[in-house]
């Protein structure tokens, strides 16, 4: 069965998704440094070991997501399957848990009802991927509000539990933001179901579950590779110090975000080369005041963190304009990813899918995971977080060659006089912040705000597209709020 016709919106999805991170990035600091003070240092110590296991349980939670977007975004009614599909594959990991739940919370030195719920936790993470899969093949810019329904529990129920019953507080707070954000996504997918559940399709899906576990193993280590040699090392006390570095750039590699919609976009057959422009445009945008800031108050954003972490500031440098380059290149493989053709019919054979263009990025990108880690074993001894930070700029140069190649040569896609329009009224943001004098963690935000405006109002001045823009977001935000929730 196929569905109706969906319009996806590149722009208002992209400032929605990137307004959301950056929001949900900043609650999420606060957040943590509340239940760092609130819970005891055990208590803590186990909530460290609780994360990990549940990423790594979630590594799997991908794999029928992925070519779930790429069949419903062209067309094809499998909402029930995509779900059940994936709830089902949790269902092993959940009982794994439930059985082990006693054992863990004896060997961690906690309450069985804390690591109780993670067993739910993961149910719940992969139906979210799953909904996640319908909802940006269809209308992507509802994803956003994932981050916002996260957030917004973490504010309310999130402190007084995490308050008064600390470590399951806290687990209890992630597993009620999540079935939130479930509810929310079934009220607009529940009308798509198919009538039968469509059993040979995801028997293909799994036959091709390895394209798709290649790409995950990959950005996992590609950045992650970096903090586990420092930690190989046994720089930790520096690691501390890089691993907010890292916290800090990560705000522009958020600008990714901004071209979400234009996979789902070139999937469904109706993008065409102005899209790819835009998004490149949108994303640009944001990431080059981004790396400008990032740049200039670069010893400013570090002591928000604390003087502690002041080794950071020269790796902070390389790792912002690694970010922006890493920017660059998630849009790349988006528009791989998107303009690839060879699944069309829901052909998943492993003759069909290593010809394909998506098979090519990762041979080049493993090759650049290769380079990163020569780097790293010659650098990190000699020049220790430095040297990291080296290696991981020089990995994100050689990621960014290898996926532009691919993605755009022999096309005219940078728009010259938007970079200039960006470029420009950064450097009158940047001159503000040279010679604002600064003292303290509350002056800094005051600047970063204050440039934030100056940047905004030269957009508006200088470029009519943008203008117009501003005023479309604005009034859909006001829709929004008029009406009874989010369309």
């Amino acid at each position: 069965m196929v569905l109706e016709e969906t319009q996806i919106r590149l722009k208002y999805t992209g400032f929605l998704m990137f307004s959301s991170r950056v929001a949900a990035l900043l609650i999420g600091t606060i957040f943590s440094v509340y239940v760092a003070r609130v819970l005891s240092k055990p208590e803590y110590g186990a909530w460290g070991f609780i994360s990990n296991l549940v990423v790594s349980l979630t590594f799997f939670q991908g794999i029928i997501p992925f070519w779930a977007t790429r069949a419903i975004a062209r067309g094809n009614r499998i909402y029930k399957t995509t779900i059940t599909a994936n709830f089902l594959v949790s269902i092993p990991l959940t009982a794994f848990l439930l059985l082990s739940s006693q054992s863990l919370a004896e060997s961690l030195g906690i309450e069985v009802t804390a690591t109780v719920l993670i067993a739910p936790l993961i149910m719940a993470l992969y139906s979210m991927a799953a909904f996640n899969s319908i909802l940006q093949a269809r209308t992507p810019h509802k994803v956003a509000y994932q981050e916002i329904t996260l957030s917004t529990v973490k504010l309310t129920i999130g402190l007084l539990l995490v308050y008064y019953a600390g470590l399951t507080g806290l687990l209890l707070t992630i597993l009620i933001g999540r079935i939130t954000y479930i509810l929310y996504a079934y009220k607009w997918v529940k009308g798509g179901f198919e009538p039968r559940f469509n059993f040979s399709l995801v028997k293909e899906w799994f036959k091709a579950a390895w394209l798709v576990l290649i790409i995950n193993f990959f950005s996992v280590m590609y950045l992650s590779l970096d903090t586990l040699f420092i930690g190989f090392h046994g720089l930790i006390a520096p690691l501390g110090s890089y691993t907010v570095a890292k916290k800090i750039s990560s705000v522009i590699g958020s600008s990714s975000l901004l071209g979400f919609a234009l996979m789902p976009k070139l999937i469904s057959g109706k993008g065409a080369e102005k899209d790819i422009r835009e998004a490149l445009n949108l994303s640009l945008m944001i990431a080059i005041p981004s790396l400008t800031g990032a740049l200039i108050l670069n010893k400013d954003l570090i002591y928000i963190f604390g003087s502690k972490y002041i080794e950071g500031t020269v790796p902070l440098m390389a790792l912002s304009l690694a970010a922006f380059l890493n920017t660059n290149s998630v849009l790349a493989g988006s528009v791989i990813l998107g303009e690839e053709k060879a699944d069309i019919n829901l052909d998943y054979s492993f003759r069909n899918l290593v010809k394909t263009k998506i098979f090519k990025l990762m041979k080049r990108r493993y090759a650049v995971l290769v380079a990163e880690t020569f780097l790293l074993i010659l650098l990190i001894p000699r020049m220790g977080i430095y040297g990291a930070s080296l290696a991981f700029l020089t990995a994100s140069i050689l990621n960014l060659f290898f996926s532009t190649r691919m993605a755009f040569k022999g096309r005219k896609i940078l728009d010259a006089r938007k970079i200039t329009v960006f470029t420009s009224s950064s450097l009158v943001m940047a001159l503000f912040l040279g010679l604002t004098p600064r003292k303290g963690s509350i002056q800094t935000l005051i600047s970063i705000g204050t440039a934030t405006l100056i940047y905004i109002s030269l957009l508006y001045i200088m470029d009519k597209d943008l203008r117009t823009l501003f005023k479309k977001i604005i009034n859909e935000l006001f829709s929004i709020l008029k009406s009874r929730g989010p369309s």
